[in-house]
């Protein structure tokens, strides 16, 4: 496959690809870096003559076809535009994205922190102890509790994102995918503008003076490959206020 430079003469051998003037390219938040050329393909038949999907842009380490078009303009010659993806640099871990998302949840009132301390006197059971309902007694107190069987409880949900080089050694690893269901009480992050460490998060009472701490449960790593680049979203979700259970789900630290 033949390439011509801009504004070189315009007759060529079938096959020969011209670049054109007006290439561009964008950067996102994340780092991904899109590049995409103006070309003119001389050629009757240009899909024997484009290339395939994944190769390397020259002089460059990561960039890599992902996507081409193009419209015939004679019988000699086609224009488009060949799209490369990748990243800026080598090790450009740079541009690292995090953010949260806010939601709640509906837990039955018998698992609030408060309930047997607070709550469970102004409660009806049945003969073995299993919560009914609050009955309207006339107090105060009572009548805010009447008809209520389950509380708010706020959901926070954490998604870290990266995008790197599309080598072996950057897709999630098995121990990444080993750490999948693990509980993390603390969480140290990179972001294109600062670190974002979070400490531990005060949850419940433990009933002896002290603090039982919310914690994080890794879900698992999403992968997305853009022509050289991968992106990588690791989601953690902070537990409710007595922390995830160590029984059932494996704490890392």
């Amino acid at each position: 496959m033949a390439t011509l430079a801009a504004g070189q003469p315009t007759t060529a051998a079938d096959g020969t690809i011209e670049n054109l003037p007006g290439a561009r390219f964008s950067v996102a938040d994340d780092g991904l870096v899109t590049y995409t050329r103006p070309v003119k393909i001389f050629s009757t038949n240009p899909l024997a003559h484009i290339p395939n999907k994944g190769t390397l842009l020259p002089d460059s380490f990561s960039l890599r076809l992902t996507s081409a078009e193009g419209t015939k303009r004679n019988q000699d010659y086609w224009e488009g535009t060949l799209t490369y993806m990748g990243v800026k640099d080598l090790d450009d871990e740079t541009h690292r994205l995090a953010s949260f998302d806010g939601d709640t949840e509906q837990p039955h009132i018998t698992t609030h922190p408060n309930y047997e301390s607070e709550l469970a006197e102004f409660a009806e059971t049945d003969a073995n102890g299993k919560f009914l309902h609050f009955p309207n007694s006339g107090g105060a107190l009572e009548h805010r509790l009447t008809g209520i069987t389950s509380y708010q409880n706020p959901k926070l949900t954490l998604r870290h994102t990266i995008v790197k080089a599309l080598w072996a050694g950057v897709i999630p690893t098995s121990d990444e995918f080993g750490n999948q269901a693990k509980i993390f009480s603390t969480l140290d992050l990179n972001a294109t503008l600062n670190d974002i460490s979070i400490n531990e998060i005060p949850g419940a009472d433990d009933g002896e003076g002290g603090t039982i701490n919310r914690d994080w449960l890794f879900l698992r790593p999403t992968m997305e490959v853009f022509g050289g680049a991968v992106r990588i979203t690791r989601t953690y979700v902070l537990s409710g206020p007595y922390g995830w259970n160590p029984k059932i789900y494996e704490p890392i630290f």
